[in-house]
């Protein structure tokens, strides 16, 4: 496949290509395709792999049973969600945030932050002006939920 690449066509239709990939042929085949992209080349590829997705389209069309769910620019696709999940990294208690009206889920990573999964993107500001009320916070990022996310709840009949 890389060889390929190599010879810069203006299409290029690639089915599952990061399937049984290593790590490291997996980054070396992501650089390639984002070299083709960058010279103006049209890469048209399916994937389970949400990641991969959002790190290399542009846009995407979402099948679950052979029709479109979801068709257009990725980033205006996840914006159109909502900001609906908060990373968090503050003096405030999973307890403390699970007591706030539109809190739908907090959960303690491993790296020492909470991810907020919230019902409604206003309640953001609610988390944002408690964790900042006694000062500097060492992290807030609000964003919206990922493709693998949305996924899961276009095609894969809403298991999370």
């Amino acid at each position: 496949m890389i060889a390929t690449l190599i010879h810069e066509p203006e299409l290029v239709i690639l089915d599952e290509p990061f399937s049984g990939l290593d790590p490291v042929n997996a980054e070396l085949l992501k650089k390639g395709i984002m070299e083709l992209k960058e010279k103006g080349s049209c890469v048209i590829f399916s994937s389970h792999n949400m990641d991969n997705v959002e790190k290399i389209c542009d846009q995407l069309i979402m099948l679950s049973n052979g029709a479109a769910v979801l068709n257009g620019e990725v980033q205006e696709i996840r914006e159109s969600f909502g900001r609906t999940t908060v990373f968090l990294e503050s003096s405030l208690t999973k307890e403390e945030l699970e007591e706030i009206t539109g809190v739908k889920n907090v959960a303690k990573k491993d790296q020492g932050y909470l991810e907020i999964q919230l019902d409604d993107p206003e309640v953001g500001e609610t988390i944002f002006s408690k964790a900042t009320a006694n000062g500097y916070i060492p992290m807030f990022s609000q964003q919206p939920p990922t493709l693998e996310e949305i996924f899961k709840m276009k095609a894969g009949g809403g298991y999370e």
